[in-house]
């Protein structure tokens, strides 16, 4: 049996990028919280690639922006970051699996623990919560953050419905390593034909993540050596020549949105609360800021500095600001899945954003993970510290 703890503050259940940031700034802030994974261990996936720069700014508060800058591939635009209040402009490339191992080094640093192997089968929402594991565990917290993913046992729990559920086109993405070294600081880049669109985004100078989406591709061909080397044939801009076949996936453009982020002392942070196509790289980023938003929130809550109504507050801001996204990476997915003959129009776009003055400094806000009207809220925090 686990030596897991009977109580806690707050429970957190999944131990991905949303569940262990919301761990390490609890810890950071003085609350001790239980964190129960259903997985035997860490995963060691690729996934999500791409870290903008206000997600950056919450893992600069606990502490990662250094290490996770060194190992990752910083990839600029050619567009407006003067006016962000960031210490990071663009985004950072670097696969999921990395930034989760450092949250773990750092969740250990804090004194934190992941219990594995902990599946959540009920919640008894009388007083106090009270959570109960397969393995016969109870543990009554005051809070619990579902941060278990795009099925949460959570949310069902919580009867949090999803109020936007969508499905749309399909895609593949691997991760491949290259016989020979590229110049990765060229950037990623989108090649459009007949057959649909493929992007590859330089992951280092000997690995890149290819992604294909079109209106006919085949499930299982992912999984084919041969497959991914043609598709590298056919991406101009490097000359790309496929040693080892990585991690794969083939995926369904799937759009979902909760109605709220809350149910009472039961709340939701990162894909338990929303999910969209991996091509926008929003998922991580959108998951982590939840995260950090929520530790804030409810660290002031157990320290009597707030009222347990800033829990509407935040429900409201991260469902509003989801919804934008969701609403942004349909657009792009839409974009690059267009009718070959219509490819002239997102290349239009994006030259057209990348230019025209007023544009240019929202598509610069958009790619660091911003709004414009965050940029108070975000000044606010810095003083804060």
């Amino acid at each position: 049996m686990s030596n897991l703890p009977s109580t806690a503050d707050v429970l957190i259940v999944g131990a991905g990028p949303a569940g262990l940031t919301a761990a390490c700034c609890l810890l950071l802030r003085g609350i001790r919280p239980v964190i129960i994974e259903m997985a035997a261990g860490p995963h060691e996936m690729s996934k999500a690639c791409a870290i903008q720069g206000a997600t950056m700014d919450a893992f600069q508060y606990i502490g990662l922006h250094q290490p996770l800058s060194r190992e990752g591939q910083r990839l600029l635009f050619r567009t407006e970051f003067d006016e962000i209040p960031t210490d990071f402009k663009g985004v950072l490339l670097i696969p999921q699996n990395k930034v989760e191992a450092a949250l773990r080094q750092k969740l250990a640093e804090l004194g934190g623990t992941i219990h594995y192997n902990q599946q959540l089968v009920s919640i008894d929402k009388r007083g106090d919560i009270e959570a109960h594991t397969e393995s016969g565990h109870s543990i009554r917290a005051k809070f619990i953050i579902g941060a278990d993913g795009k099925n949460s046992t959570v949310r069902s729990m919580a009867n949090i419905h999803l109020e936007v559920q969508v499905k749309g086109h399909t895609g593949q993405l691997a991760d491949i390593t290259l016989k020979h070294p590229i110049d990765s600081s060229k950037g990623m880049f989108w090649c459009f034909s007949p057959e649909g669109a493929r992007g590859c985004i330089p992951l280092s100078n000997r690995q890149v993540r290819v992604v294909r989406t079109g209106r006919h591709i085949k499930k299982g061909d992912e999984k084919d050596e041969g497959y991914w080397r043609e598709q590298l044939s056919k991406i101009s801009g490097y000359n790309l020549e496929m040693q080892e076949l990585g991690w794969n996936s083939f995926f369904f453009v799937s759009e979902q949105l909760v109605d709220r982020y809350n149910s009472g002392n039961i709340l939701l942070a990162g894909d338990a609360a929303h999910a969209h196509s991996p091509m926008g790289g929003q998922g991580l980023n959108l998951g982590v800021r939840d995260a950090y938003f929520l530790a804030d929130v409810l660290s002031d809550i157990l320290q009597d500095k707030q009222s347990t109504s800033a829990l509407d507050h935040y429900s409201s801001q991260r469902k509003t600001r989801a919804k934008k996204v969701v609403g942004n990476v349909s657009r792009f997915s839409k974009m690059v899945d267009l009718p070959w003959w219509m490819y002239w129009l997102p290349v239009l776009i994006l030259f057209v954003m990348g230019w025209v003055p007023g544009l240019a400094k929202r598509s610069a806000v958009a790619a660091c993970g911003y709004e414009l009207e965050d940029m108070k809220e975000v000044k606010r925090r810095k003083r804060r510290g």
